[in-house]
């Protein structure tokens, strides 16, 4: 069948490109929420699918559709009934059972009649009720969100508001059909949250208004792979880091982290510098769940040395320092096909080594990445051996001449750039 919704869909589609601006987006994203919320929960899909993709079908024939009010009641009305004869027409033109084709056209003709006081229709149908309840949530996406904020005229803290106060469809009248439904606003109001977050769009403003673009260019020389970068000299960077933290360190522990994670999507080096920072500021109160939250953060944003190191050399090695039984987790790092996991595994224990914390499993993680051909890799885990032999001399350099036979040269120079000149000679040496 997944072939005749596409079908539906492209059928669909024309007609959408003459409606609003948002409803390409829209029927996307309710296409693929259709297809997760059937995937968990017991319903006629048959009938919900191709609801989802012709609803708001008739819009496309109304005038000046950029200066509608999608909020008018006479407009609902209006793309109901003309949906509905859309849709009977796309429907019976690919020959769609004509039992389901018939209960789509109706649900089509009444899907917003909640508009007119009529709520029993969603309460006492699983499928128009569901279909409702992602209807609803599409104001809840980043781009539904700004769509309807500028029919609304609100700015963001209004706009959240309105968020908020709606706690399930049709004003909290309506109570959620599925548990999907109900987990999905809870996610994207988290999401709305952090975008809208007023120190967010200072902290960004702050480094707009720093950025260089000569430090930018020279520090992107410091890299082989693209990154973002305002081009803000690092020591502005902790400044700002420093300032905008005092206005959240009160706020919980979960606050911040979904901060930090709105700074990690950005994709900018310096946010994700801040975010790194304002993350390790509140380690007095880190919990063993929270690894998860750091792992998701290594595989997802980080994409170049110094994130990863900044990250790891603090954040996660404080949290190894305070939890060590994830020391185990950390060693399956070191398998992953990711060149900055990897690393991580090695990086993270930089600062306990220094402190002689953990040599056995430094060992270890050395022993995983020792034949690695990656340079980013080579060099993570000879920093790692480096900061070891600070404590523990003798042990590493025994470490390297053990394995300097195999061992890439540029972890092995790594390795024991701190030793004595006599030590070194011996390690070099083949």
């Amino acid at each position: 069948m997944q072939d005749i919704y596409l079908q539906i869909w492209q059928l669909s589609k024309p007609y959408y490109q003459k409606g609003r601006p948002m409803d390409i987006k829209h029927i996307e994203w309710f296409m693929q929420k259709v297809d997760e919320v059937c995937a968990q929960e017991s319903l006629d899909k048959t009938l919900l699918m191709p609801l989802a993709i012709l609803h708001d079908i008739g819009y496309s024939t109304l005038a000046d559709i950029a200066e509608v009010n999608y909020y008018d009641k006479d407009i609902r009305k209006a793309h109901m009934k003309t949906g509905a004869k859309l849709a009977k027409k796309i429907l019976d033109s690919i020959n769609y059972p004509k039992n389901k084709s018939k209960q789509i056209i109706k649900y089509i003709s009444v899907h917003d009649d909640w508009a007119f006081g009529k709520i029993d229709i969603y309460l006492n149908d699983k499928v128009l009720g569901t279909f409702k309840d992602l209807d609803y949530l599409w104001i809840y996406t980043q781009e539904g969100c700004r769509a309807i904020q500028k029919v609304l005229k609100k700015n963001n803290k209004e706009m959240l508001e309105h968020l908020k106060q709606e706690v399930s469809p049709i004003f909290g009248k309506k109570p959620f059909s599925t548990s999907f439904a109900k987990k999905l606003r809870e996610k994207y109001l988290t999401d709305r949250e952090q975008d809208m977050h007023p120190l967010i769009k200072t902290l960004q403003n702050q480094l707009k208004q720093n950025a260089d673009p000569k430090t930018q260019a020279s520090s992107q020389r410091f890299f082989k792979e693209a990154v973002e970068l305002y081009g803000v000299k690092t020591a502005t960077v902790a400044k700002i880091a420093k300032e905008t933290f005092k206005e959240i360190k009160d706020e919980s522990k979960e606050k911040i982290f979904s901060l930090c994670e709105k700074l990690w999507q950005s994709g900018y080096m310096e946010e994700t510098f801040i975010a790194c920072n304002w993350s390790y500021n509140v380690w007095k109160q880190y919990e063993a769940k929270d690894f998860t939250i750091f792992e998701n953060w290594v595989e997802k944003y980080i994409n170049n040395w110094a994130s990863c190191d900044t990250f790891c050399n603090h954040t996660i090695g404080k949290f190894i320092e305070t939890f060590p039984e994830y020391l185990t987790e950390l060693k399956k790092w070191t398998k992953s096909k990711n060149r900055w996991v990897k690393r991580a595994s090695a990086v993270s224990l930089i600062i306990p080594a220094r402190n002689g914390k953990f040599l056995k499993d430094i060992f270890e993680i050395a022993d995983s990445l020792l034949l690695d051909s990656d340079d980013m890799v080579q060099k993570g885990y000879g920093w790692m051996l480096k900061a070891a032999s600070q404590a523990h001399q003798q042990e590493v350099f025994n470490y390297v001449m053990k394995n300097k036979a195999v061992m890439p040269r540029t972890s092995l120079r790594y390795a024991i750039e701190k030793m004595p000149l006599e030590l070194k000679k011996k390690a070099m040496a083949k």
